[in-house]
């Protein structure tokens, strides 16, 4: 802590992933809060780890991405909307046949061709040599996103999909659509997330004294961090960027109205009595999980619902069921006198 008693909190504007947001929200709540904005979240952590400094705001996917020695994530602040936009005149149901849409993520391109298969998915890359302009670095969201929205009002492209928080971040003005959970609602095509959407991480040396910001953090968007993680680290690496993934805490009175529109017998079954009441009125933790082949035909899902004392149980059975599953679509079945001819594996999941 600086000789003037405030924490001194290092985070990047720049990178539009909502951390920078996060900071400005902790530090408008916080007076002790002293923001020292940066244009390298690498060498700020450096000097973090080397005495100078307190804190570090970043996200997830950030941490991640930039494992740091001698720097530990103390607590998350308040997750903010993890699914992904699409930035579209159009709702993607009311899209033109074979609308082009930019998609940087693999999981994105494979769920929205599960979505409508005609639409024609592009990276920013190939868009670019497609439409024979430069690229902006892919590092720089902002002017990512900002070029992006530059080529749909021209016309050149229908639609492209980023982040919440680089939306704003760009203060891009044009109609969003949600590209939601769609819980209740199976009709609709569900996009679950890439992993560890929405949080932002304080981050700090070993030894740090959390009982100075503990008001500020949340216990619960910490809580469904480290699920997702755990689950992370239990998926193959090869397959990591096609899964989709979410951990939420939800209160059960919710789910359960879903369950009935719905009409899940199983699952409320699990979770009520024989007269129809809740076994437990704690909050439940929700995990779901997927992956997809190629070109969106097949998928696979697990999802549990679980009391959060049962959190940790739940991960592993998620993940197992989970692998269990992608070894029998992904097996190449070989002819028998019972089963007949050898059939090519349900799904592929190379890119």
């Amino acid at each position: 802590m600086s000789e003037e008693g405030t924490l001194q909190v290092y985070y990047d504007p720049s990178l539009g992933d909502g951390a920078g947001a996060g900071a400005r929200r902790l530090a408008a709540k916080n007076q002790a809060i002293s923001l020292h904005p940066t244009d390298d979240l690498c060498a700020a952590a450096t000097r973090l780890s080397q005495g100078e400094g307190d804190l570090m705001a970043c996200s997830a996917e950030w941490a991640i991405a930039n494992p740091t020695s001698g720097l530990t994530v103390v607590g998350t602040l308040a997750r903010k909307e993890p699914t992904l936009i699409m930035v579209s005149d159009d709702k993607m149901e009311y899209l033109s046949k074979s609308a082009i849409i930019v998609a940087e993520l693999e999981l994105c391109r494979r769920q929205l061709l599960r979505a409508r298969a005609d639409l024609e998915i592009h990276t920013p890359q190939s868009i670019a040599e497609l439409s024979g302009i430069e690229c902006p670095e892919l590092n720089d969201k902002v002017a990512l996103a900002t070029w992006l929205e530059e080529l749909r009002q021209r016309g050149e492209i229908d639609g492209f999909v980023i982040s919440r928080s680089l939306f704003d971040a760009a203060n891009i003005k044009s109609r969003r659509h949600t590209l939601g959970l769609q819980r209740g609602e199976s009709s609709r095509q569900r996009f679950l997330p890439p992993p560890w959407q929405g949080f932002t991480l304080l981050m700090a040396r070993h030894g740090f004294p959390l009982d100075i910001i503990i008001e500020d953090l949340d216990e619960s968007a910490f809580l469904v961090f480290n699920l997702e993680s755990k689950i992370m680290h239990g998926i193959d690496e090869n397959i990591r960027s096609f899964i989709g993934l979410y951990a939420g805490q939800r209160q059960i009175g919710t789910v359960l109205r879903e369950l009935d529109s719905e009409d899940d017998l199983h699952l409320r079954t699990e979770l009520t009595d024989a007269y129809d009441k809740p076994l437990s009125t704690k909050p439940r933790v929700e995990l779901m999980l997927e992956v997809l082949n190629r070109d969106g035909t097949v998928t696979i899902s697990v999802e549990r619902i679980a009391p959060q004392d049962e959190a940790g149980e739940a991960v592993i059975r998620l993940l197992q069921t989970f692998s269990d599953l992608v070894e029998i679509a992904t097996m190449e079945h070989l002819a028998s006198p019972r089963l007949g001819e050898a059939r090519p594996p349900m799904m592929s999941l190379e890119d």
